[in-house]
């Protein structure tokens, strides 16, 4: 139902590049649960720069006992999300509009167990963006940005800021 909707609301909305279904489930879907395996239990989870819903809803989908905040500044995005979060009758799951570089976004959500983004920041960016949500944070990045695509790829850091590359899991 997911996939449904996202190529239907595609086709206003430009959420996605990719728009041939068999594409989308490996390159949206399937990468987005990269991660899955490295997310701490129990999680409180935020997805900065979420665009359709990557990686936020397909790892909500996989572990329900996830609690997602999905973050991006963009409207027509968030409205997105909360329409699959709404047809999918999914829980502990919010959409934000929002800037995560923002003092009062950070306020308003508070900390996190762990940090996800796809394709959205340099890494360096993204450990900056994302360690002020929590001082025992675990970071997980999907699909990094500027590194050969040959196979999906997690990149693992923890608060000591050390990371490290690793294949991702074949999920499917």
């Amino acid at each position: 139902k997911y996939l449904h909707l996202l190529l239907k609301w595609n086709k206003i909305y430009n959420l996605t590049a990719i728009t041939d279904p068999q594409e989308i489930r490996i390159k949206h879907f399937e990468d987005s649960l990269a991660c899955l395996p490295f997310l701490p239990k129990p999680c409180r989870l935020l997805d900065i720069g979420t665009g359709a819903g990557f990686p936020g809803i397909p790892l909500k989908i996989e572990n329900p006992n996830l609690e997602v905040v999905l973050l991006d500044s963009q409207r027509r995005k968030i409205a997105f999300c909360e329409a699959v979060i709404r047809e999918l009758k999914l829980k502990e799951i919010t959409a934000i509009q929002g800037r995560a570089e923002k003092k009062e976004t950070r306020e308003k959500l508070g900390p996190f167990d762990a940090v996800v983004s796809r394709a959205t920041f340099s890494i360096g960016d993204f450990l900056t963006a994302s360690a002020i949500f929590s001082s025992t944070l675990k970071l997980s990045i999907t699909e990094p940005p500027k590194i050969a695509r040959k196979s999906p790829v997690s990149i693992l850091s923890t608060a000591s800021s050390s990371f490290s590359l690793t294949p991702a899991p074949q999920a499917f």
